[in-house]
C-alpha cells in the first residue's frame, strides 16, 4: 500500500486495540468448544474467501473492510484482527527466549525505530506482540558502534535462513 497514506494509531488506541484479537481468539475458542458443528473461524480469516472464491457477499465485505483498513493502517490485521496471531503471542509470551535490553537502549533506539510490529518501547518490549523477526537484532548488528550489547551474543540469536535445494 501506498506509505504516504498510512498512519500510526495514536499509542492509547494502538495500546487498546491490540487486544481485539485476543477477544476474538477467545471467542473463537469458546464457540468451538461450545457449538463443535459451527465453524466461525471463516469469518475471521479473510484469506480462504480470495484462495477458495466465497460466494459469500458477508466474507467479501470482510475482506474489503480489513484491505481498506490496511490502506490506512500498517499490517492493520495481523496487529488487530488476526486470531492465530494472538495465539503466537501468548506462545511468544510464555517463551523463554526474549531479546534482553540494556541501559543503552534508552539513548540508542535503533530496536525501537526499527520494529515493525511496535512491540518495543524504550526499555520495554511488549512480548505478546514480538514475533521474533529479528530486525531489531540485525539493525543491532548493522550499527555496532552505537550499541551497548555484546555483538557476539547478539550474533548468536539471528537466525540464518539457508536455501536448500533439492537433491536429485
Amino acid at each position: 500500500m501506498p506509505r504516504h497514506f498510512q498512519k500510526e494509531l495514536p499509542a492509547s488506541i494502538h495500546d487498546k486495540a491490540i487486544y481485539i484479537k485476543y477477544v476474538l481468539l477467545a471467542f473463537l475458542i469458546v464457540m468451538a468448544f461450545s457449538f463443535t458443528n459451527l465453524s466461525l473461524f471463516q469469518y475471521f480469516e479473510p484469506f480462504g474467501t480470495i484462495f477458495y472464491f466465497s460466494q459469500s457477499l458477508l466474507l467479501w465485505g470482510i475482506l474489503a473492510a480489513f484491505i481498506l483498513a490496511s490502506v490506512f493502517i500498517s499490517r492493520f490485521y495481523c496487529r488487530y484482527a488476526c486470531p492465530l496471531g494472538a495465539a503466537l503471542g501468548v506462545m511468544a509470551f510464555v517463551s523463554p527466549w526474549r531479546i534482553e535490553r540494556v541501559p543503552q537502549c534508552d539513548l540508542c533506539k535503533v530496536c525501537e525505530h526499527s520494529c515493525p510490529t511496535g512491540a518495543i518501547r524504550g526499555p520495554k518490549i511488549d512480548f505478546k506482540e514480538c514475533v521474533r523477526c529479528d530486525i531489531c537484532e540485525t539493525k543491532l548488528i548493522a550499527r555496532s558502534g552505537v550499541c551497548k550489547h555484546d555483538m557476539e551474543t547478539v550474533k548468536v540469536r539471528i537466525k540464518h535462513w539457508d536455501a536448500v535445494g533439492a537433491a536429485n
